[in-house]
């Protein structure tokens, strides 16, 4: 994606002729209507969602920024995770804007939606209530149980963290190439296509029945280093449905399990597999990005054709954030002699 930048120059009327350390400073623009507000430091996300209203848009540059529970169904968008990061990005795409601190979204709008777009949260972020809710290019450390107040929401491209060992995504949740990490459970309420859905171990699929609803696996990679050994292991539960997808794991010298894991769903389409080597890894869990080897990106293929997990389908795995980037924030160390602070802020935009 090829890039230009815009250098914009602002001058700013201030009552004070202090001097002001922030050059260099992480900022959060606020854009409402046809009216740009800036604000900078460390607080600035704070500051700029205690300004916006419903259907506002927030723009955080590079850098670190203080946590806000979210009330307001706003647009938040920074400059890129950097977990999701590929190799040889271009040097535009190397900032990234990270928020430290736990969160919450907890918003009763119903005429907005809430999106976010190219952050990387290093801590919880718990969503309790929010309309309709979409997650790009993002990276999440934790996700608690999503609330079925939670009208919908879907991640797309993205590293997510469901730590709860009794995580429930509500039915109507969706992924698309999402790489999503589970502790010892993984429920399949979610619909995913394209997917890395992975974790510390196999330990229960709710074959038991207590799932009201269930979703769909599409073209997904489904990859636990072991199956649990002391409660032996649930295979892919009955409510859910799955399609040209890959179980993978090391099973404590037993397949027989492995074989079984699409028992509930089997159409033909899924495949079992007792090892690694198709990502150039034979007793561990790969690292992100998960890249498989050519030989298996032509051998395990979903429905169109492409190679399965999140960099197949139409819509390959693109950490590159699409909207326009407030790339760095240039702030004199001191006012003018008249009260007039020069701030200069570069912005890039894809051609």
């Amino acid at each position: 994606m090829k890039k230009i930048s815009l250098v914009l120059a602002v001058v700013i009327m201030t009552a004070l002729a202090a001097s002001a350390e922030l050059s260099q400073s992480v900022v959060a623009t606020l854009t409402h209507g046809s009216t740009i507000t800036t604000f900078a430091g460390g607080n600035a996300l704070r500051d700029a969602h205690e300004a916006a209203v419903d259907g506002d848009a927030i723009v955080l540059s590079p850098g670190t920024f203080n946590a806000v529970n979210i009330t307001k169904a706003i647009t938040l968008r920074g400059a890129g995770a950097a977990a999701i990061s590929l190799p040889n990005l271009p040097v535009e795409a190397a900032g990234s804007t990270y928020i430290t601190g736990d969160m919450s979204i907890n918003i009763e709008s119903t005429t907005h939606t809430f999106t976010i777009e190219g952050c990387q949260f290093n801590n919880k972020v718990s969503f309790i209530k929010a309309p309709a809710t979409s997650v790009f290019k993002t990276r999440i450390a934790e996700v608690p149980v999503l609330s079925n107040d939670v009208a919908s929401i879907n991640f797309t491209h993205c590293m997510v963290f469901f730590k709860d060992s009794q995580n429930r995504l509500n039915e109507h949740t969706s992924m698309l190439n999402t790489a999503a990490f589970y502790g010892y459970y993984f429920n399949p309420f979610v619909n995913a296509t394209n997917c890395m859905i992975t974790g510390d171990r196999l330990d229960s699929f709710s074959a038991n029945g207590s799932v009201a609803g269930g979703g769909q696996l599409m073209n997904c990679i489904i990859l636990f280093p072991y199956f649990a050994s002391n409660y032996g292991f649930d295979p892919l539960s009955a409510n859910c449905v799955a399609y040209y997808c890959i179980a993978c794991c090391k099973n404590a010298g037993s397949s027989v399990g492995l074989r079984n894991f699409f028992i509930n769903s089997y159409n033909g389409t899924n495949k079992a597999i007792n090892d690694l080597t198709m990502f150039n890894s034979e007793n561990a869990v790969p690292s992100y990005p998960f890249y498989m080897t050519e030989e298996a990106q032509t051998q395990y293929l979903g429905n169109d054709g492409t190679q399965v997990g999140i960099h197949g389908g139409p819509l390959p795995m693109d950490p590159i954030p699409d909207n326009l980037l407030v790339t760095s924030c240039n702030i004199a160390s001191k006012t003018t002699a008249d009260g007039k602070l020069s701030v200069e802020i570069k912005v890039s935009t894809a051609k």
